[in-house]
């Protein structure tokens, strides 16, 4: 009667010890089958550019009139929306100045930043798509100038009436840039925009317009307001798994800086190359 007992008891007991198993193994999997299924959601974007004149994110043109290299290596995170990346700039020319009359060389610049953007109100006129990132901006050549920036941006698809062949979509934005090292040089920044996507052929042409309101590029320019129109086109085309973007800009100067060659009413061009996997 005791053997049966401890028979029955040994039973029982393996029967848990293969049903722990046997969930946990499958649990496991199911684990393993989330984080291969978010590996291959997620993707990397490599990203080449070239630019007639390097003019920073405010406008600023650090090189002098002198071309820049921007490579830039890119994490978006399945679909979180969340992404993370690392960008540069170099001056694509060995004598070329800045506006102070140093070397380009001196503004090598790398870029960390991190993001997210979302999607809502997908099935009104109200659809909107939202960008929040945070960027750190490095000049490590450069001592005590790197900057920190937190961007916040709102594009509105179907907000406005259709014209032509499309709806133009109303984008704008706020920005908040402080030096990194110690304190001052606060810059608040507004941002509104038009864009238009224009069919060509087989292919679209996007073309904006916007206008930038700030306190001025690094505190050069003294008087609040809308320092600078900008106003460009570009397109895509793809190639054997890579995207080919050229882009035309030009920026109208709307204030006076100190130096005046510090903003610059101008033309300039970009061709990116980009393979994402």
């Amino acid at each position: 009667m005791l053997n049966q007992r401890m028979s029955a008891v040994m039973s029982f007991c393996f029967a848990c010890l293969v049903s722990f198993f046997t969930t946990s193994m499958t649990v496991h999997a199911e684990e393993q089958g989330k984080v291969a299924d978010f590996i291959e959601k997620s993707r990397v974007v490599l990203d080449v550019t070239y630019a007639s004149k390097y003019l920073g994110r405010r406008g600023v043109d650090y090189f002098g009139n002198g071309a820049a290299i921007h490579p830039t290596a890119q994490l978006f995170l399945a679909d979180t929306g969340l992404y993370l990346g690392i960008s540069g700039a170099t001056p694509f020319e060995d004598k070329c100045t800045d506006p102070f009359g140093g070397k380009c060389a001196d503004w090598v610049e790398y870029d960390y930043f991190i993001g997210h953007s979302k999607t809502f109100l997908e099935e009104t006129p109200l659809k909107t798509t939202y960008l929040a990132s945070y960027m750190y901006i490095s000049f490590p050549k450069v001592f005590r100038q790197d900057l920190q920036q937190l961007e916040l941006k709102f594009t509105h698809t179907d907000l406005l009436p259709k014209l032509g062949p499309s709806k133009p979509s109303l984008y704008w934005g706020l920005y908040y840039t402080w030096r990194a090292q110690g304190r001052g040089l606060d810059i608040r920044e507004f941002l509104l925009g038009l864009s238009y996507d224009l069919p060509v052929a087989s292919k679209t042409v996007n073309l904006f317009v916007d206008g930038i309101w700030d306190s001025g590029p690094g505190g050069f320019v003294k008087e609040k307001g809308l320092t600078r129109i900008r106003t460009g086109a570009s397109t895509n085309f793809a190639w054997e798994g890579f995207n080919f973007r050229p882009e035309i800009y030009y920026q109208s100067k709307m204030k006076r800086t100190n130096p005046e060659s510090w903003l610059e009413s101008e033309f300039w061009v970009r061709f990116s190359v980009s393979y994402a996997f």
